[in-house]
């Protein structure tokens, strides 16, 4: 049976171990840190060793008294240019057409979408002249919904060396909004001359309420 005596000398042995554990831990980073420097040759390995980093251009970072640069050439992200366009079809009426966000490349996927954008009409609706070998046509529709407060909105076209941006607006009814009798496809057709740069479409969506 442990005495208190016994009992004392154990906690004793632990106490004296884990003070020796922590002067042996504390050599140990010392040793560590003071080798550091020695292994630094560039900004990287300074990093990533947790030194100082100073957030400038270039970057620096300083690991006792030696400052490194960074020598990574930043990538900078070209500037957007503003390119007009030009509305070719725009309505509300209702139709069968499905929500959709095309870039249309050919006379006959034009021609595809003009037939379904109006295939509610009872009289044939002109086809507008695209050349497609200047031009390019980027078409939108919502889909069918019973609301007045829905809307559709090219914001502006944007272009650079990396990509031509369209940018649109959608405006939805809010979940609040009570379903009317008769329907409304919200649709958009635009064109403008023809990139070098991919189309990217950014699309914001916005709801509103039907008061």
């Amino acid at each position: 049976m442990d005495t208190p005596l016994t009992k004392r000398r154990w906690f004793r042995r632990i106490a004296i171990t884990a003070v020796l554990l922590g002067i042996c831990l504390g050599l140990v980073v010392v040793v560590v840190l003071q080798a550091r420097p020695a292994k630094i040759k560039s900004f990287a390995v300074c990093a990533a060793y947790g030194f100082p980093v100073t957030i400038s251009e270039p970057k620096i970072c300083s690991a006792k008294g030696v400052t490194f640069k960074d020598t990574a050439v930043s990538v900078s992200t070209p500037a957007l240019t503003a390119i007009n366009f030009t509305s070719l079809y725009r309505s509300d009426a209702p139709s069968a057409y499905p929500s959709a966000n095309q870039i249309i490349t050919s006379p006959s996927e034009w021609k595809k979408y003009w037939q379904g954008v109006h295939s509610y009409s009872a009289t044939p609706v002109t086809l507008p002249e695209v050349d497609f070998t200047k031009k390019s046509v980027v078409a939108i529709s919502l889909g069918s919904y019973r609301s007045t407060v829905v809307g559709i909105k090219v914001v502006s076209v944007r272009s650079s060396s990396q990509e031509t941006l369209v940018v649109i607006e959608e405006t939805l009814p809010a979940e609040t909004c009570v379903a009317l009798s008769f329907t409304s496809n919200p649709t958009v057709a635009i064109e403008f001359d023809k990139q070098v740069s991919p189309i990217r479409l950014k699309i914001n969506t916005s709801s509103q309420d039907c008061n």
